[in-house]
């Protein structure tokens, strides 16, 4: 496991008891991309959005960085033109957490013009901790999960697959501590699957809930946010059309602000995900996903959303 943190050791104790940072520097690579686009979000620090070159190559990055001091904590992305063929194979913040990657392929090997958009969400008043799980394998299909640490609750997921492997589901589990990743491949070949965990402390000085989630509907009493650990009462399904799927979940109950989210496809091993994306706004979380090769199945998608 990987855990990062961009306070000192020093600065974390005068807020938990105890904290133990290990740095590392894992990075994507990154293609050339547009000018990114800083929006203020009042009293909510920073939106910053990018989006890659729109060409034909098959595969593409698009990377933003925050403004300095802020930190990134939480990251969307959305594939433009795909119409099913691209999926997304990467969606994660960088090792320092000053911002957010998404990396896309043409999976069906037939798509057009088209071209990747991430949006990181970027704050001051909050101390991100970043949790990693990486595993190799030549399995048909595979899942991986990281933990945010005892002190610590999830904010937002993130996931990285690389090889022929795609991935089919970001979903956040476990009283909302834990994410888990899934690919699938229809090769023998080897790929790497990463879970991502962007997680902040769970001491609240406000004296407010630990977070919601929507990964354990059945918690939820009558709408209401539980004590402590809770659920969300609703996870909305929608059983798609072959190629694409779009699911909205939200907005959050009254009281409580959408943090982060993810998504998941059940279908064929040709289905994989093409959007997963926070409005804040809005306080929902969409995700898409589809069928690459249009030929084995009509894909169901599961939209999550993080709450607190």
């Amino acid at each position: 496991m990987t855990v990062t943190s961009p306070r000192t050791l020093g600065d974390m104790r005068r807020i938990l008891l105890a904290v133990v940072v290990i740095a590392t520097a894992t990075l994507l690579p990154v293609h050339p991309a547009a000018a990114s686009d800083v929006t203020p979000q009042q009293g909510r620090g920073y939106t910053v959005r990018a989006t890659s070159e729109h060409d034909t190559r098959a595969e593409k990055t698009a990377r933003v960085e925050c403004p300095v001091p802020t930190r990134v904590v939480d990251v969307s992305a959305t594939i433009n033109d795909g119409y099913g063929d691209v999926v997304l194979t990467a969606l994660r913040p960088n090792a320092d957490l000053t911002g957010g990657v998404a990396r896309a392929r043409d999976a069906a090997g037939s798509a057009g013009t088209w071209s990747v958009t991430v949006t990181a969400r970027c704050v001051v008043d909050v101390t991100p901790v970043l949790v990693s799980e990486t595993e190799t394998v030549t399995d048909g299909e595979h899942t991986v999960s990281a933990t945010c640490p005892v002190w610590t609750r999830l904010r937002a997921t993130g996931f990285d697959v690389t090889g022929d492997a795609v991935p089919y589901e970001v979903a956040p589990v476990a009283g909302a501590r834990t994410v888990r990743v899934g690919a699938r491949t229809l090769t023998t070949a080897e790929y790497s699957t990463t879970a991502v965990a962007i997680c902040e402390p769970a001491v609240d000085t406000a004296g407010g809930a630990a977070p919601v989630s929507v990964a354990e509907p059945a918690r939820a009493v009558d709408g209401a946010v539980p004590p402590g650990y809770g659920v969300m009462p609703f996870v909305l399904v929608n059983e798609g059309y072959a190629g694409q799927s779009t699911v909205t979940v939200g907005p959050c109950p009254a009281g409580t602000e959408v943090r982060g989210g993810g998504g998941s496809i059940s279908g064929s091993y040709t289905t994989g995900l093409v959007a997963v994306t926070v409005d804040h706004a809005a306080e929902t979380v969409t995700v898409s996903g589809g069928d690459y090769l249009m030929c084995c199945a009509y894909p169901t998608v599961i939209a999550y959303a993080v709450c607190s």
